[in-house]
């Protein structure tokens, strides 16, 4: 009909138009049924653009609503048709879809609920493993600065067991992989290189078995990493460069309320829990957690030998 219309401006009235007399069919209600018409139009010429982006800020708008209950929801046993629909419907429909519905959805729940609570109830989702990768993604990258929170390390194991799914590699395309495996580099890498804040790296003293730390020496500060299969936080860091052997905390030397020179290489297995923080991670002791390894208390440095020892976690 609107291709038959006289000037442009007619063929924008009768769209107009169309978009009004359609909402009276209470089609409204139902995101799918607005998305359909929304890429319907996008198909045609000479749809006003405002038209268009109207329709899919309503499409949005709506999805978000919908989407919002399982996150207001303590309760897995609950059971949400019309959000399982909508997901369904969306699993079948380009990402970017999904992307910008997640984020309102994340602007308008963040502000009544905590992210911890929309963590653990992300859970609530009977999502599409993609659609499940991208939410615990976007969520992440809103608390990226509470590295410490109990919400972000929720996010990261969520993110842990999607990838390791049997068609997490299958299903999810490849630049949502990557950004995944990004978040859990300790998950894939062979081997690490151990610095501080400052880059300097953590090798062996040039008169003994102690640990410092060195700002050139990134050689001897090669570690291959070893898993803990009952623990996916905790690792054993060893060293091909100095005989294999493994960075430990040395028990007999008792750890002092502040810093304790008591970080060495030895042959014996050692756990170390591995937590990540803002630009990197923090390195603790595997039984306790309670003392983390460091370069930078002055205090510990003789002369130009940096010692790396433990601090007691407050």
């Amino acid at each position: 009909m609107a291709d038959e219309a006289c000037t442009l401006q007619m063929k924008h009235d009768i769209y107009e138009a169309l978009w009004l007399e359609w909402q009276k069919e209470k089609h409204i209600y139902d995101p799918l049924k607005i998305l359909d018409f929304y890429e319907q139009l996008n198909r045609q010429p000479n749809v006003p653009p405002a038209l268009l982006k109207n329709i899919y800020v309503t499409f949005v708008i709506r999805s978000t609503q919908i989407l919002s209950m399982p996150l207001h929801t303590d309760s897995r046993n609950v059971s949400f048709p019309l959000t399982n629909s909508l997901l369904q419907g969306l699993a079948r429909s380009p990402s970017n879809y999904t992307k910008d519905i997640l984020e309102i959805l994340f602007d308008d729940v963040l502000s009544m609920e905590s992210p911890l609570n929309v963590a653990q109830r992300l859970g609530n989702f009977n999502a599409s493993i993609t659609q499940l990768t991208m939410a615990n993604l976007q969520l992440l990258y809103r608390i990226k600065g509470e590295f410490n929170s109990s919400a972000f390390q929720i996010l990261l194991e969520n993110l842990r067991q999607l990838s390791k799914q049997t068609k997490f590699n299958q299903e999810v395309e490849q630049t949502l992989r990557f950004s995944v495996l990004s978040c859990l580099a300790l998950e894939t890498a062979q081997k690490v290189y151990l610095h501080n804040t400052n880059n300097h790296y953590i090798n062996e003293c040039s008169d003994s078995n102690q640990m410092c730390t060195r700002n050139l020496d990134s050689q001897g500060a090669i570690f291959r990493l070893v898993r803990n299969a009952s623990d996916e936080t905790q690792f054993a860091f060893q060293s091909p460069y100095w005989d294999n052997r493994y960075l430990v905390i040395d028990s007999s030397i008792s750890i002092q309320s502040k810093a304790t020179i008591n970080v060495y290489s030895k042959y014996n297995k050692y756990w170390w829990r591995v937590v990540t923080v803002k630009g990197g991670v923090a390195i603790y002791d595997g039984a306790t957690s309670s003392s983390m390894i460091c370069g930078g208390d002055r205090a510990q440095w003789a002369m130009n030998t940096i010692h790396t020892h433990v601090m007691q976690k407050i």
